[in-house]
């Protein structure tokens, strides 16, 4: 019998190739490529914002998000679900704050900040410049689920912004060795609302995994057009199956430039 020529060839034939072809390309596509990390590098961030409106967050970006993945600040978000029992975020916003400025000289410094469900928050002799008449915050995160995803919690204050102002936002930021797994840092996410509540117009955020020494974390975002208020976050970040997770906090400004 003769042969079909192949513009003759049989559409059913054409359409399973056509097929096999898409499911391979689209295993390709969903591939995730996994990497150890190294010694020096802030573990994934994956924060559980403060029930302010905001709502959970991450680092990826699609909220406007604008951290780098860098040893000056930033990571990228872990996947995973963090919503389970353990820890969640606070169900009451954080009062709007006229401070700029927190060195935690004493205990009652602390009070700007509302810790998160899980959140342990207290005060520490151990000071940035080794003052001994002063201190610093220290933020344990104590939540527990059985997973390896890097869940962060922390405690936050809520900052009036004006748009289109550039602010000086740092924090020293020490975390003891022989903890496991994690980082510190802080995070701004700049909303619409006057009271951190509102639509979330950008998220930048600084983070280390230096232990042993204090870390100077310093950025200059500028608050979006229609920026009313930013719900200022200081974090610690580990593995939720680990034990609990320190990180110190002193020489904490918000400062408009």
């Amino acid at each position: 019998m003769a042969s079909v020529p192949a513009a003759f060839s049989s559409p059913r034939r054409n359409t399973s190739s056509r097929i096999a072809r898409f499911a391979a390309l689209l295993l390709v596509a969903c591939s995730v490529d996994h990497h150890a990390l190294s010694s020096g590098e802030p573990p994934p961030l994956t924060i559980i914002g403060a029930g302010a409106g905001a709502g959970a967050t991450d680092a990826t970006g699609n909220t406007g998000a604008t951290s780098d993945g860098d040893d000056n600040g930033g990571a990228p978000a872990a996947g995973g679900d963090t919503s389970g029992p353990g820890g969640a975020p606070s169900d009451t916003p954080p009062a709007t704050t006229a401070a700029t400025s927190w060195t935690f000289d004493s205990d009652a410094d602390t009070g700007d900040w509302q810790p998160d469900d899980g959140v342990d928050q207290s005060f520490s002799d151990a000071d940035a410049d080794g003052s001994e008449y002063s201190g610093s915050l220290v933020v344990t995160n104590g939540v527990f689920q059985k997973s390896d995803d890097f869940i962060s919690l922390g405690t936050s204050a809520c900052v009036p912004v004006v748009a289109g102002t550039t602010y000086d936002v740092a924090a020293a930021v020490e975390i003891d060795p022989g903890q496991g797994s994690g980082s510190g840092g802080f995070e701004v996410q700049f909303l619409d609302g006057d009271g951190c509540d509102g639509v979330l117009l950008d998220l930048v955020d600084y983070l280390t995994a230096t232990t042993g020494t204090w870390e100077i974390g310093e950025k200059m975002p500028m608050a979006p057009a229609s920026a009313r208020s930013a719900l200022f976050r200081l974090v610690a970040s580990k593995r939720a199956s680990d034990p609990p997770f320190a990180v110190h906090f002193d020489d904490v400004r918000f400062e408009s430039q």
